[in-house]
């Protein structure tokens, strides 16, 4: 909470303050002060100038402010074609975003049926083994798959887990022939989902899915459940395309 306070400090000076200033104006030890400037510094929260040694918000929470907004934009935009696909199907309906190396829950339209998703919004769950996860992947550049991959450990949640990286690129392809993933009980057990990316102008701005117990979501539901999904990211993309 020490750290908060100066960041709301320094976000009323744009011109930005010395350590005694801020200090005294959070009333907090300068010592402390100047421990935790450094550490705000070292992950881009506050820049210090070469200058006059005055410290003001950095980049990184500029960008993260940026990044929390854009999906606040996302989350009012989707809501209502959500909303349908929820109704339609009566099973749970996830909006997510990317979220450094992991995806986001930033919206979530639950099934009034008895057993459900355990998800929440706010949560975090890898790429690789979530339905909305493989979807985004499928939407990175190869390039931007090999960063990924290179920086992340492929770990087992299920026995559907897929932790080989050649079997990862083989499923991402497919992927991206049929426009859809599937996540086969591969995070949580006996959770199937269908799930597509969100693109427009060849920017990538997210994920919807619809989840369901696995004997609720068999082979022939499924099926009968994609074209919904798809129509619904349809309408979605066309309002992306103007909104953004």
């Amino acid at each position: 909470m020490k750290a908060v306070k100066i960041l709301e400090y320094l976000a009323t000076q744009p011109q930005g303050q010395g350590t005694s200033e801020i200090a005294r104006q959070t009333q907090m030890n300068k010592t402390t002060v100047f421990k935790l400037l450094e550490t705000l510094q070292l992950v881009g929260f506050v820049e210090k100038s070469i200058h006059d040694s005055r410290y003001k918000l950095g980049f990184g929470l500029i960008k993260i402010a940026h990044n929390s907004l854009q999906s606040l934009d996302i989350v009012a935009l989707t809501t209502p074609f959500l909303e349908q696909l929820n109704k339609d199907t009566d099973e749970t309906v996830h909006l997510a975003v990317l979220s450094e190396k992991s995806l986001i829950y930033v919206a979530k339209l639950e099934s009034t049926q008895s057993v459900r998703t355990i998800s929440r919004i706010g949560r975090t769950a890898p790429l690789y083994c979530t339905g909305m996860g493989k979807a985004m992947l499928a939407a990175f550049s190869n390039e931007e798959l090999d960063r990924y991959f290179a920086e992340i450990k492929l770990e087992q949640y299920t026995a559907s887990t897929i932790t080989n990286k050649q079997q990862l690129l083989e499923e991402i392809q497919k992927i991206r022939q049929a426009g859809y993933a599937i996540d086969n009980s591969e995070h949580e057990e006996d959770i199937r989902c269908i799930a597509v990316p969100l693109t427009a102008r060849s920017q990538l701005y997210g994920a919807i899915s619809l989840s369901a117990p696995k004997y609720r979501m068999d082979d022939i539901t499924l099926n009968s459940y994609l074209p919904l999904v798809i129509a619904t990211q349809k309408q979605i993309q066309d309002r992306l395309q103007v909104a953004f």
